[in-house]
């Protein structure tokens, strides 16, 4: 009997350190389900939420070219050529049925802004020296059920942080589709310390994002973070050339998601930072590009989602560490699949 015991107390011991065995490899990078950075951007845009799809009663009818000097809500639900300018903070828009254009910048602001989608609606512009479509020096919030379309001579929307939630948006930019950067550092006479508080990130949630870019197809100065059930489409500096060669590698232009490159001073000089991050964590992302499908100057993380990446250049590429705890990635067609600092490929599935 005690010999029976003593066999089962070893069996037992040794199952238990075949779990332990197999949960830590599982776990990946040892640090939970996310990595300390995307944990970070989780924290800092987790009280960003959606808009109610109705306008409020008390909101104010806007029918020309305007500027919003008071909070409050407005909004607009026909067409005319003309600027609004947001110029205090407090604002919402609710494009309900409108289309704006204009020939430079189409809505402008200098503080933080909501704008909210109810039906379709677009906004355009025709400089062709190149003007932003929507340029919010402030941080940047699109909700509603609706959806925007966006043609622009430049960016299609630049701000200090993007944030869309449930919307729509279908871009084509003759730079880059979304563009995040925080103006500040570009300014400062000494080297800033990045933090994700700062801004410098576009943050998807639920958002069905079509981007057709010269450039960058989405490009944020600290981190990209995709999650929810929606789908990011992007085609980026005319996509993946047919013949992938390392010529057309070496001379690319147009990431597909790319977070990194912040620079400030009159000198442009870049600063090398561990934070950068692109994170997907859900729906779908399909990356068509000419430069990198997804770039990051330091750390990739994705968690889960259904991400298909054909590109001219690499597939994915991170300065630094590349995480994959789920989801599933194909990699269509590249110059090459996968450069990385450090990798950790727990879960999931890569396909080329």
């Amino acid at each position: 009997m005690k010999t029976k015991k003593l066999k089962a107390v070893i069996v037992l011991i040794l199952a238990l350190i075949v779990a332990a065995l197999t949960f830590t490899a599982c776990g990946g990078n040892g640090n939970g389900d996310a990595s300390d950075n995307a944990k970070a951007a989780i924290e800092t845009v987790k009280d960003i939420s959606g808009g109610a799809a109705t306008i409020p009663s008390e909101a104010t009818h806007v029918t020309a070219e305007s500027t919003l000097s008071q909070p409050g809500n407005y909004y607009v639900d026909s067409s005319f050529d003309g600027k609004i300018t947001v110029s205090c903070d407090g604002v919402t828009l609710y494009l309900s049925g409108a289309n704006i254009t204009n020939g430079k910048k189409v809505i402008e602001s200098t503080f933080d802004m909501t704008i909210t989608l109810i039906g379709n609606n677009s906004v355009s512009n025709s400089n062709t020296a190149g003007s932003n479509a929507i340029d919010c020096t402030g941080n940047l919030v699109i909700n509603g059920s609706g959806s925007l379309s966006v043609d622009a001579t430049k960016n299609g929307i630049k701000a200090k942080s993007i944030s869309v939630i449930d919307a729509t948006l279908d871009i084509k930019a003759d730079k880059d589709g979304l563009h995040a950067e925080i103006d500040a550092y570009d300014e400062a006479t000494v080297a800033p310390s990045p933090a994700y508080k700062d801004g410098g990130f576009v943050y998807l949630k639920n958002a069905k994002v079509k981007a057709v870019s010269t450039e960058d197809g989405i490009a944020a100065d600290t981190f990209v973070y995709i999650t929810g059930n929606g789908n990011t489409n992007i085609t980026a500096g005319g996509g993946a050339p047919e013949s992938v060669t390392s010529g057309t590698a070496e001379t690319a232009s147009g990431k597909g998601i790319k977070a990194g490159a912040i620079d400030w001073g009159t000198s442009g000089t870049d600063i090398e930072w561990k934070g950068y991050l692109v994170y997907i964590d859900g729906g779908t992302v399909d990356v068509n590009s000419n430069d990198d499908a997804l770039h990051s100057d330091s750390e990739i993380f994705i968690k889960s989602g259904t991400v298909a990446l054909s590109t001219g250049n690499k597939a994915i590429n991170a300065d630094g560490q590349l995480t994959v705890s789920g989801g599933k990635v194909t990699i269509n067609k590249c110059f090459e699949d996968i450069d990385a600092g450090k990798s950790d490929i727990a879960e999931g599935t890569i396909v080329k």
